[in-house]
């Protein structure tokens, strides 16, 4: 999605019809539009133009959302007459240009009143041959289709204020991005699929099937539906728990950012968020650790017990030379070539039966230690080469254990200053205030770890689940049916089952595909934005930081501002 052009009519400070065009080309260091202007200006209204034109919304920090109309229009327009407030946005997708126009039509019935008359949004396209045409569609599909041009839960990462760009950090950013990525990328279409044939479809398969099976075939299909109905029941808790890991983290954040403000706590919280960045880090460093030494496990772990291998190698290499069995006395080839020839090097016949023609083909049959030589040859040489794996692996070892050693004690260091920062938070000495924010932030991180446990409960309940509904759809493959349309029934569920299987597989594919895309992305902005000793990554579900690098991030922010010279951005 490539923005070209946006107009406005007497939206917000924007006074009659303004309009700007935005930079593009191909060179990506001069595609940048740079807005400048004081506070007050139009910047965020100009921000928020965008997200009610695609929308309809504003951004939660934009002031007085309901009074879009410009002051100066409201003034000069006489009582009872229309006042029109509009924004048109023209961007390129691959498959052509856009136009995407949202407008309000309201009726001044005071001196600052105004009546809503009517809201239009307006959706055109320019076809192949050119020619720009309006998309036939009522209001709903037409929002659903722009929707998903850019979702609505991903707009609030291109769309931002830069003076409250850590909320894109806090801990409710994430909850609709994964969502949001899958629509972006039609994941969710194969998601949906898969979901639609594992529920509807296979349960009116197996209804279809219990009547038309004997008992054993009945008792088994209705297993399976009890299953399904178990599974969906577990999902609903996950769901549950996920959502209430949401909010608890955002009433988390609250509380903390309400001890910021706290003159007396200011040196603490600033000292907590310090090391939680410091815990952070640390927290990345042991999962790098690792890494590294899973790396190294993987491809020399092996060596650390072949040392009674190599050794007896050495021993039959050793006898074996002694007994005279290498190095091979005379090469193959050249044995071959004088039976060919029927001359020996120093010129006398060889004919078939003489003496001579007998002890070449006794040489012969010996030749075949030249191969032997050759392995062991190879053999002794890697020997060699195993002995300095194996010593590089034990040094990587003893290093790791070293590294781990020392991570490990700076964790517990990290931790016990945290923990004695959390306790002067809470002294009452600080004020009613300070105690009732402190208490209060223990309680909801006590029912945080109990619904995170309650989570990780229900992700075992659900992997339980599917082990035993593959166990009992082995089942049903097994069992006869009475008649030809039960057999059909099972050769349908086969198919699904299949088909299921494979929507999975692409899912998981090309949701793969895009974190990866996403991480070498984020990786090298963080690496060129922040400080180089933290590293981001995109988790699974899309949030960034492998290792909640987003603490770093909030824990810097709340430093306040940043000299070049640290090599940080500036927040706020």
């Amino acid at each position: 999605m490539k923005l070209i052009s946006m107009a406005l009519h007497n939206f917000r400070q924007f006074y009659g019809a303004q309009s700007c065009d935005f930079a593009t080309g191909d060179d990506p260091k001069r595609v940048v539009t740079v807005f400048h202007g004081y506070n007050g200006s139009g910047k965020t209204a100009l921000l928020n133009a965008f997200v009610w034109c695609l929308y309809g919304t504003t951004t939660p920090d934009f002031q007085a959302d309901d009074k879009l109309e410009n002051e100066a229009a409201i003034a000069e327009a006489p009582i009872g007459a229309e006042i029109t407030v509009s924004v048109s946005l023209v961007f390129d997708r691959p498959d052509g240009r856009y136009r995407v126009r949202r407008a309000r039509v309201s009726v001044k019935e005071g001196a600052t009143q105004l009546r809503t008359k009517s809201d239009t949004l307006d959706l055109f396209h320019t076809n192949d041959a050119g020619e720009l045409v309006g998309v036939e569609e009522n209001e709903a599909k037409l929002q659903k289709r722009i929707s998903q041009f850019l979702p609505n839960a991903l707009y609030p990462f291109f769309f931002f204020n830069g003076e409250r760009v850590e909320r894109i950090a806090g801990e409710d950013a994430y909850d609709s991005v994964e969502k949001g990525v899958k629509t972006l990328l039609d994941i969710a279409i194969f998601e949906r699929g898969e979901r639609h044939l594992r529920t509807q479809v296979e349960r009116d398969l197996t209804a279809a099937l219990q009547q038309l099976g004997d008992a054993e075939l009945q008792r088994v299909a209705k297993d399976l539906q009890d299953l399904e109905q178990a599974r969906e029941e577990i999902d609903s808790q996950s769901e549950t728990h996920q959502k209430n890991l949401q909010a608890l983290g955002i009433e988390i954040g609250d509380i903390e950012s309400k001890q910021e403000k706290i003159q007396q706590l200011a040196d603490l919280t600033k000292e907590r968020d310090r090391l939680r960045a410091d815990e952070t880090k640390n927290g990345i460093d042991i999962v790098e650790a690792k890494r590294r030494f899973a790396a190294s496990l993987s491809k020399s772990g092996f060596l650390a017990f072949a040392e009674g291998i190599l050794s007896a190698t050495e021993t039959l290499i050793v006898e074996a030379r002694r007994r005279g069995d290498i190095p091979a006395k005379i090469k193959p080839q050249f044995v071959d070539d004088l039976l060919a020839g029927k001359v020996c090097i120093c010129g006398t016949e060889i004919r078939s039966g003489t003496p001579e023609h007998t002890r070449l083909l006794s040489w012969r049959d010996q030749t075949g230690l030249a191969d032997l030589e050759e392995h062991i040859s190879y053999t002794a040489a890697a020997i060699g080469r195993l002995r300095e794996r194996r010593n590089e692996y034990r040094g990587s070892a003893a290093q790791f254990g070293v590294d781990m050693q020392s991570l490990l004690s700076a964790r517990k260091s990290i931790r016990s200053s945290l923990a004695l920062i959390q306790e002067k938070l809470g002294d009452p000495t600080h004020g009613e205030d300070a105690s009732r924010l402190h208490e209060s932030l223990k309680k909801l991180q006590r029912q945080r770890e109990d619904t995170k446990a309650e989570l990780i409960v229900c992700q075992r309940d659900a992997a339980q689940n599917e082990e035993q509904q593959v166990d009992v759809k082995r089942k049903i493959r097994t069992l006869e049916t009475q008649n030809e349309k039960g057999a059909a029934i099972k050769r349908q569920l086969d198919a699904v089952d299949h088909v299921a299987d494979a929507l999975a597989a692409l899912a998981k594919i090309q949701k793969e595909d895009v974190r990866q895309s996403l991480d070498e992305s984020i990786r090298a902005i963080w690496d060129d934005a922040a400080i180089k000793q933290y590293r981001a990554s995109i988790t699974e579900d899309y949030s960034v930081l492998s290792v909640s690098l987003r603490k770093v991030w909030r824990a810097y922010c709340s430093w306040g501002s940043f000299t070049p010279e640290r090599g940080a951005p500036r927040c706020g």
